[in-house]
């Protein structure tokens, strides 16, 4: 028997990261059994995906179980290819994420004579996250969101901040575990 050892396994080449996606008990024996299904709601900031924090104190302060709708956190390893992985927090993929965003709508604008309209910016982030990652065969993409919170009358206290990561391959996804 020959064997062909040409191929090195280089994980460096990998992108591979632990998420916590929180989520309502009654779609827990679903996902465990099918898989997890995209969302594709019109203000999914970073575009159709399925979406985890990258720390579990995030995904339980998402989850805020109210005691009426039972909730769950699944674990989860990501992983894919390198090259398919985006992180939005680094500036010079930022720069080059907001160079093609500027050059698709100025190439949208010249082809129809016009801009969408997005209803907020969310809308916008999705968009662009959306055409960004098809064309440039992105699987799993990421960036770091403020969340201003405020006091009991209304007034900013803070900033903290929250990464999220939004997986637009659910083959991208491994369920380890389930926390109640």
């Amino acid at each position: 028997m020959s064997e062909d050892f040409s191929l090195i396994y280089e994980p460096q080449n990998e992108y591979t990261e632990i998420g916590y996606h929180a989520t309502l008990n009654v779609y827990k024996d679903d996902i465990i059994e099918k898989g997890f299904k995209l969302s594709h709601d019109e203000d999914d900031w970073l575009g159709e995906g399925v979406y985890f924090w990258d720390d579990i104190r995030n995904a339980q302060w998402w989850k805020k179980d109210n005691g009426i709708i039972p909730r769950c956190i699944f674990v989860c390893e990501l992983k894919c290819d390198r090259s398919k992985y985006l992180d939005l927090d680094c500036k010079k993929e930022m720069e080059k994420f907001s160079l093609f965003s500027k050059q698709y709508l100025k190439e949208m604008a010249k082809a129809t004579g016009k801009k969408p309209a997005f209803k907020g910016n969310n809308q916008r982030k999705k968009f662009f996250c959306d055409i960004y990652c098809s064309k440039q065969n992105i699987s799993i993409l990421s960036f770091t969101f403020e969340h201003d919170f405020f006091n009991v009358a209304g007034f900013k206290e803070g900033t903290l901040k929250r990464r999220q990561i939004c997986v637009k391959e659910p083959n991208c996804i491994s369920i380890v575990s389930v926390k109640e």
